[in-house]
């Protein structure tokens, strides 16, 4: 993969074409399109995705979505807590009709899991990629998603989305297996279908399909001068990207990703739990008080995160009037947020 960012600057070098690499890029780049960046809301009432088999299932059902809407390309996406974030090209239509299919499948899986009430308020907004420089952005600040929202991660160990194949060699030794290794009945019961005429190109590992199997990452790197200017746009400060986040309703406070992995720790470290479901409803108040007043969680987040009652969360905090913190806002619906 980091060869095709040499042969890229090469071209762009010659006399052939007498352009910059940027001129030449922007040439490519609108060659293309259109392009999206799809995006669900962060403050519903709970948490789409709670336990690693969540995750996998989101991987496949990711996988399954493009497998079906061939119309429709992935650059890269991410799947987080309670959120999901794409950057598509297709038309807009198709677009939607892939977000559609992802949230009617997401929907059936979570109420076999009597989870359905966390559904509640999930949609998504389009937006248009319209000019190279926003299109990097948008591709740098999706792929940090995980590690600002917990400094645990790293750009390569965060396992849910793309953001780990990006520039990275080392993906190319990944030990995989391909579709043809699972039988029919597995096939059904990784995917939750009967209808399993997937493409021979699937890869698995850990037992979903490998993102770098069927989404466009090699021409999403393209969109980069270089994997040092990808990485430049990677490592910047939250406030760089303060237009994306007003754009699509981000706020700058801490999301529920943060949140349950600090309650996670609280509960470990004072309680000696390794969930937050084992902890009995005063030792929750104690670990909300500390989220409400040291990491500014509102009460509906800590009802998301916590799962602890919205009146006596009222109760304890009267005077939190502040909205949901959340890394995409949104409304029911697919709507598009043309520029």
């Amino acid at each position: 993969m980091l060869c095709v960012k040499g042969s890229v600057a090469r071209i762009a070098e010659t006399n052939f074409w007498i352009m910059s690499t940027d001129e030449f890029l922007i040439y490519d780049f609108e060659q293309q399109g259109p392009f999206w960046h799809l995006c669900t809301p962060g403050d519903l009432g709970g948490l789409l995705f709670r336990e690693a088999n969540d995750f996998v299932y989101g991987m496949n059902l990711v996988a399954h979505a493009a497998a079906l809407h061939e119309s429709v390309d992935i650059y890269t996406f991410v799947i987080m807590n309670n959120h999901l974030h794409f950057v598509l090209r297709g038309e807009e239509e198709d677009c939607i009709a892939f977000f559609n299919f992802i949230s009617k499948r997401l929907k059936r899986y979570l109420s076999l899991q009597e989870r359905v009430s966390d559904f509640n308020g999930f949609g998504c907004k389009l937006f248009a990629i319209k000019d190279l420089y926003y299109m990097r952005n948008v591709i740098a600040y999706i792929n940090r998603n995980a590690y600002v929202a917990n400094t645990s991660y790293t750009p390569y160990n965060y396992s849910w989305g793309t953001s780990p194949y990006f520039f990275n060699p080392l993906c190319e030794m990944i030990i995989f297996t391909p579709l043809s290794g699972f039988s029919v009945r597995q096939l059904r019961s990784i995917f939750f279908t009967r209808n399993v005429d997937f493409p021979d190109s699937f890869k698995f590992f850990d037992g979903y399909v490998l993102p770098s199997s069927y989404c466009k990452i090699d021409r999403a790197e393209q969109f980069f001068r270089s994997p040092n200017n990808y990485f430049h746009l990677l490592s910047r400060q939250v406030e760089s990207y303060a237009f994306i986040a007003r754009e699509i309703g981000d706020r700058v406070t801490y999301t529920d990703d943060e949140l349950f992995s600090v309650a996670v720790s609280l509960s470990r470290k004072e309680y000696e739990v390794k969930k937050i479901s084992e902890l009995d409803k005063e030792q929750k108040i104690a670990v909300a008080t500390k989220l409400h007043f040291n990491y500014n969680a509102t009460n509906k987040q800590l009802k998301r995160v916590l799962r602890l009652d919205e009146v006596v969360l009222d109760s304890l905090f009267p005077t939190s009037k502040r909205t949901s913190g959340c890394v995409s806002g949104s409304t029911p619906g697919c709507v598009s947020g043309k520029k």
